[in-house]
C-alpha cells in the first residue's frame, strides 16, 4: 500500500497539520478538505 502525506490547514491560519495515511485516503480526505474551503495538499512520504 502507498502511503502519501495530506497536509492541510484552516483558512489562513498559520499552521499546517500534516497526516501520513493510504494514498486512496489522502486523496479522498483532500478532496473534501478542499469543498469546505481549506488548503489541503498530497504529498509524497
Amino acid at each position: 500500500m502507498k502511503m502519501m502525506k495530506l497536509r492541510y490547514r484552516i483558512g489562513m491560519s498559520d499552521q499546517w497539520t500534516e497526516v501520513v495515511v493510504s494514498m486512496f485516503v489522502a486523496q479522498s480526505l483532500a478532496k473534501e478538505y478542499l469543498g469546505y474551503g481549506w488548503q489541503a495538499e498530497v504529498l509524497s512520504v
